[in-house]
């Protein structure tokens, strides 16, 4: 029974309250963070994707929000051995293709703003790429081939953001969104370092 009238107040919302598809473009600053006494650090590059958000109000002021997203990213990996009489280290570029399904329960604090809590999850495409790999022994440079090391291939995390919508026409309106997302599980199949983004969608919304 409670399942039923879920399933009909779902329905009920639906068809009574706005639903909106938006394509979006996205830009994403990526930085891997690992534990204060770990060996390798991560600087953050910007990137870019593209993908669809589907919007829907449930009440006047709460909705739930879906998505799906294509996406690269990207990282600049130093890795330092200190331990040694010899300073030994390597850096370069990491780059992997992802897809990337957020879920945000959304409140609205004016008829087209709205601040998203939920969580995301993300399914890796191919191997990651290595770019600009080389290393150093104390002040002698050396020839570097990259480790094993891959992008995990999913990945569970925590989501955070704010949407503005600004009308253009009769049911197309200009979409904004700004997202916050941290990773809960391990970003690579070695260390313990977990992802860090800041993504920025600017797309169009069509109203159903």
């Amino acid at each position: 029974m409670k399942i039923l009238f879920l399933f009909c107040f779902f329905m009920f919302s639906f068809l009574t309250h706005a639903t909106s598809i938006s394509l979006v473009g996205n830009t994403l600053y990526s930085q891997p963070v690992s534990a204060a006494s770990s060996t390798t650090s991560y600087t953050g590059k910007f990137n870019f994707g593209g993908g669809l958000i589907v919007s829907q109000k449930l009440i006047s002021i709460f909705g739930v929000e879906l998505g799906g997203l294509f996406l690269q990213r990207s990282t600049r990996v130093l890795v330092t051995d200190t331990r040694g009489p010899i300073i030994f280290s390597v850096e370069g570029i990491l780059k992997q293709y992802y897809f990337l399904f957020p879920a945000l329960a959304q409140v609205y604090v004016l008829p087209n703003l709205a601040l998203g809590f939920g969580g995301f999850a993300t399914k890796s495409v191919g191997r990651m790429k290595t770019e600009n790999f080389k290393g150093t022994v104390g002040t002698t440079p050396v020839t570097v081939t990259p480790s094993t090391t891959q992008a995990q291939s999913t990945e569970l995390g925590l989501l955070g953001g704010i949407q503005a919508t600004f009308p253009i026409k009769p049911k197309i309106s200009a979409h904004f969104e700004l997202w916050y997302l941290r990773a809960l599980s391990r970003a690579f199949t070695h260390g313990n370092a977990r992802n860090r983004d800041i993504q920025t969608l600017v797309g169009l919304s069509y109203q159903l």
